[in-house]
């Protein structure tokens, strides 16, 4: 019997359903990948959050967050949290027509932004570096105004309404 085996063998069954993970990964990507298509026309999967025409003339990436919530004193706010890479923003760049999708908690709440647009606003987004590569926090705030991508302190958030896909 191989090692794993004997370590599968000793958990007891009841002691699986009891754990919980500390962390549960959303994927509703296609979803909002055929909510893009309804939008821009047909899209082809190409990897794991990469979308483009049949031709290839037109990209998406398409990411998304679970939703985070805070209670305040007179609403709740919801927050949206994405990791953007260096190899995502070159792609974007490489393509004449394209666009990031942002899926805001489900296929239903989609930012979806011309990289033209996108690409500038990451100088003011937060980055972490870690093994020699960094990437771009992109934090998107909901509140009763709409959405906001949050940026470095002392810069003013920016509205994102006009990209919500209706």
């Amino acid at each position: 019997m191989k090692k794993n085996e004997e370590i599968a063998e000793e958990v007891d069954d009841d002691e699986v359903d009891q754990r919980k993970p500390k962390f549960v990964p959303v994927n509703f990507r296609d979803a909002c990948a055929a909510r893009v298509q309804d939008h821009l026309g047909p899209l082809v999967k190409r990897s794991f959050a990469v979308y483009s025409s049949p031709d290839e003339t037109l990209l998406v990436i398409c990411i998304n967050s679970r939703e985070y919530t805070k209670a305040m004193k007179k609403a709740t706010r919801s927050g949206y949290w994405f990791s953007f890479h260096n190899y995502q923003r070159d792609m974007l760049q490489s393509y004449k027509q394209a666009f990031v999708a942002l899926g805001c908690g489900s296929k239903d709440s989609i930012l979806l932004i011309p990289a033209a647009e996108f690409v500038p606003l990451l100088d003011r987004c937060n980055t972490t570096e870690r093994n020699g590569k960094s990437y771009w926090h992109v934090q998107v705030r909901k509140d009763m105004d709409g959405y906001f991508l949050r940026v470095k302190k002392g810069s003013e958030p920016v509205r994102l309404n006009k990209f919500i896909l209706k």
